[in-house]
């Protein structure tokens, strides 16, 4: 009687064991998707708009070269963190909330 409560016991944490593991298994896909979904929107760069480059400038008061190219790389960084960073951000920030 003994041994087979033995064996019961042990096909008990087996099974549990091996629901443990699916579990796991399942919540490792389910990371693994959201992070190629948030590489996926860091992936290319931002659209160049040949019209829009310089505008700006004249309505900001800016006249000074350095100051153009300061005031360029702020919109660019602005720009990328709109259309790529703030997006993956999102995704990486959502899965890692979730509680299975």
């Amino acid at each position: 009687m003994h041994i087979s409560q033995t064996m019961a016991e042990c096909d008990c944490q087996h099974d549990a064991c091996a629901a443990r593991k699916y579990c796991m298994a399942a919540e490792i896909e389910r990371l693994r998707a959201a992070l190629t979904e948030a590489k996926n929107c860091l992936d290319g760069e931002p659209d160049y708009h040949s019209c829009g480059m310089g505008c700006g400038l004249e309505d900001r008061g800016i006249t000074d070269r350095y100051a153009a190219m300061e005031h360029g790389w702020c919109s660019a960084i602005e720009r990328m963190q709109e259309q790529h960073v703030s997006g993956a951000l999102e995704i990486i920030s959502a899965a890692l909330e979730v509680n299975p």
